[in-house]
């Protein structure tokens, strides 16, 4: 009977400490000035709160397992928050699902206007309304960066010359004229990459002119380009061919001016892969 007793409080126990784990409770989560503000409280104490499995610490729980951060709007407006103990589903109010990217412009620019005040005045401009889903992306630590929105798998260039990945090699042409091997395309070089197994994958792709161009962050300039892709030079070919003069152009994203340009497929110019979702 003493061992049964045992058994049953023991039990008792666990079943009390399952319980306190999954007691995270949240008191405030929505979207403010484009970002998701969360408080809670009852999570683990002294515990570092992740959101989103970024891996970053969001925050660091009270001694009595209180919480407050800010951080990224996921694109379902619900993100998933762990104190390393339990993860729980968070729903964001004041979210709106959009189908657009933000441009990453988040400082506020005034005008003058024509209203009988000389002088500046705060306007509704982009980087104050920050519409849009909120560029985000994850370095995954081996040569790669991840879109956190499209699902997208970037190659990260590396500074230097002489690899598969380093911003300074030789341009491609988007095909050759010469066949007598003198010449190199980005589909030549694609064939290379894939060879390599680059990051375990072998599925790599020259990305159409929308990928390519989705990626351009305009809170950045000369690059116009989140630092977590590596160094960059200006133009970067798209697999997309231009439809007019015969065929023979193709679009390229200049991520210096962030612009769509397009040029003979007979130019060189820089490559990245793209693979997925």
């Amino acid at each position: 009977m003493k061992r049964v007793l045992e058994t049953i409080f023991v039990l008792v126990v666990l079943v009390v400490f399952a319980s306190l784990a999954e007691a995270i409770n949240i008191t405030l989560a929505e979207v403010q000035n484009g970002l998701a503000v969360v408080q809670g409280n009852k999570a683990a104490r002294d515990a570092a709160i992740t959101w989103e499995d970024i891996n970053n610490v969001v925050t660091q729980t009270t001694k009595g397992g209180s919480f407050s951060f800010s951080a990224i709007v996921p694109p379902d407006c619900e993100g998933t928050l762990s104190d390393g103990t339990t993860t729980i589903s968070v729903a964001l109010a004041n979210c709106t699902q959009s189908k657009l990217l933000a441009t990453g412009q988040t400082t506020p620019f005034q005008a003058d206007k024509n209203d009988g005040t000389p002088g500046f005045v705060a306007i509704s401009d982009d980087g104050t309304l920050k519409l849009g889903l909120p560029l985000q992306y994850k370095d995954n630590g081996d040569g790669t960066v991840t879109d956190l929105n499209s699902g997208l798998m970037w190659e990260k260039k590396v500074a230097g010359s002489g690899c598969l990945h380093c911003v300074n090699d030789e341009f491609y042409l988007w095909y050759v004229v010469l066949e007598d091997g003198s010449q190199e395309s980005i589909w030549d070089w694609l064939d290379d990459l894939n060879a390599s197994n680059f990051a375990d994958h072998s599925d790599w792709r020259i990305p159409n002119v929308r990928e390519l161009h989705s990626i351009v962050h305009y809170g950045f300039s000369s690059p116009s380009l989140d630092p977590v892709f590596g160094p960059s030079v200006v133009a970067y070919w798209s697999s997309t061919t231009a439809a007019f003069a015969n065929n023979n152009d193709a679009w390229y994203v200049d991520f210096f001016a962030g612009e769509v340009r397009w040029e003979f497929k007979v130019s060189r110019n820089a490559v990245r892969a793209v693979r997925g979702p």
